[in-house]
């Protein structure tokens, strides 16, 4: 990604099978913008992004949600088609984090 935050806001594709003398290039929109989400690097199976990467990005911590508070049912409430589905898929979510996440707490 560090080459696509470069001024030149280019990417080479170095997957790609070459296309006659060069490497295939893409160049990014006079508007584009990259937005990135991650998960803390101490979880499992994630590692810390390098200080390169890490300082082109302004970082935001959020809170975990709360999946029994009123304001995450009426969140996903708003975003489907039925409603009142979102009581049992917050149940759902909860039964998940409570049973396979972590099983032991």
């Amino acid at each position: 990604l560090n080459s696509v935050l470069e001024p030149e806001r280019m990417l080479l594709l170095a997957e790609k099978p070459l296309t006659g003398s060069s490497l295939e290039t893409v160049q990014a929109s006079p508007g584009f913008r990259l937005f990135a989400t991650m998960n803390p690097g101490g979880d499992f199976g994630k590692r810390e992004l390098s200080p390169a990467l890490r300082n082109r990005f302004t970082e935001m911590w959020v809170e975990p949600i709360d999946f029994t508070s009123a304001e995450a049912r009426s969140l996903v409430a708003s975003q489907l088609s039925w409603p009142t589905l979102a009581e049992p898929m917050l149940r759902v979510v909860l039964w998940f984090n409570e049973q396979v996440l972590h099983p032991l707490s």
